[in-house]
């Protein structure tokens, strides 16, 4: 089965090619419900993750911050992008692992540093069929997207 990386609303659905794209709105402290800002590993396996749009440092050994742009992580099949800064009102990423490491599913990967209001995912996996529609909540790290 395969997770949801993130929390938030589904906002957006659609299918090309055998691919489907999941568009998770990540509510912020201004809306009426706020949503955890936390990352998760959707399935096991050897992460990558590659920033764009931004400066990209390393603040330590185990934390490095995405400065406005996106990161998109990818592991086996799954990718999903996280949004910050340019519109998306927050300004960093903090992720907790490293770059090719091996990791659990349901496993912290890090979070959106929320800076005041909301932040948006991208999710892409490689299969036609959802368990999710429009309007549904997500939990990170526990509600099924797809089962294998």
């Amino acid at each position: 089965m395969i997770l949801s990386p993130v929390s938030g609303v589904v906002r957006e659905i659609s299918t090309t090619n055998k691919e489907t794209k999941i568009g998770v709105y990540i509510r912020g402290p201004f809306d009426k419900v706020q949503d955890d800002h936390t990352i998760y590993s959707p399935i096991r396996g050897k992460i990558n993750f590659k920033p764009f749009e931004g400066k990209f440092e390393e603040e330590s050994f185990f934390s490095q911050t995405n400065k406005i742009g996106y990161i998109k992580f990818e592991i086996g099949k799954i990718r999903f992008n996280i949004y910050v800064g340019k519109g998306y009102v927050t300004d960093q990423i903090d992720v907790s692992i490293k770059d090719g490491n091996n990791v659990k599913q349901g496993q912290k990967l890090g979070e959106i540093v929320v800076h005041p209001l909301n932040s948006y995912a991208h999710i892409f996996l490689e299969w036609e069929k959802v368990n999710v529609k429009m309007g549904d909540v997500l939990i990170g790290g526990k509600t099924v997207l797809n089962n294998l």
